[in-house]
């Protein structure tokens, strides 16, 4: 998934402050869209560069946000990573048998 399929995803929406983004700003603007990994890399339970842990984030909110993982981020990210489970589960191309195998819900 590109950086822009996640922007139009969250509806170029600041995950972090509910704040909408600005797409035209540059520079290092501190309203500026950023990518957040919504578990952040130095947390032990880091699940890794996945579409279910990346969000839209202003760079300000980002950056303030840190390497910290809150139970908001954690319920962000079950969020996203039941959506992806079930758009896994129905995909057209899958076997019967992989969806079968595929589970309705995380396990976290």
């Amino acid at each position: 998934m590109s950086h822009a399929a996640v922007f139009e995803r969250d509806n170029w929406t600041c995950h972090l402050c509910g704040g909408g983004i600005d797409r035209t700003l540059r520079n290092k603007h501190p309203r500026m869209v950023s990518l957040d990994h919504v578990i952040p890399v130095s947390d032990l339970d880091y699940p890794g560069h996945v579409w279910e842990n990346l969000a839209a984030a202003h760079l300000r909110c980002n950056t303030v946000k840190g390497g910290h993982a809150t139970e908001r981020d954690w319920n962000l990210y079950r969020k996203l990573l039941a959506a992806r489970l079930a758009e896994r589960r129905w995909c057209k191309w899958w076997t019967p048998e992989e969806r079968n195998d595929t589970p309705l819900t995380p396990s976290a």
